[in-house]
This record gives C-alpha cells, sequence and structure tokens, in this order.
C-alpha cells in the first residue's frame, strides 16, 4: 500500500537520492557553521525551493539531518 504520491519504478531512486543528499550536505554545513535548526532550515528551504517546491519536504528534512548530524 503506497504512502504517498504516484507509484513509480526505479526511475524515482535517483531524483530522491539527490535531494537526500543535498539537504545531508548543506544541513552538515550549516551545522559546522553554527547555525541552528531553526536557521539552517529558513536558508536550506529559501534556499532549494525553486529546485524543491515543496517546503514542508524540505523543512521535515533538515530538521532530521540536522538532529542525526553529531
Amino acid at each position: 500500500m503506497p504512502s504517498h504520491g504516484p507509484v513509480g519504478g526505479m526511475e524515482f531512486i535517483p531524483p530522491y537520492r539527490t535531494f537526500l543528499t543535498t539537504i545531508r550536505d548543506r544541513t552538515t554545513a550549516a551545522k559546522k557553521a553554527g547555525r541552528t535548526v531553526d536557521e539552517a532550515t529558513a536558508d536550506i528551504t529559501a534556499e532549494l525551493s525553486g529546485r524543491y517546491p515543496d517546503p514542508m519536504r524540505l523543512g521535515w528534512a533538515v530538521k532530521a539531518a540536522h538532529a542525526e548530524l553529531q
């Protein structure tokens, strides 16, 4: 049973991998620069909103990545 969005095949994997890798890299840089989770979320969402237009997904991904970084 699918959760959200269309059901697809392997073609969905590369773009989603790029999305997650981009979020990880940008969030890592923001955290190393001393940005709080809220600052990083605002900065990265603003930076990537043209490329990934779903602000809720961007915000969730940044917050999850920020929490995972040590």
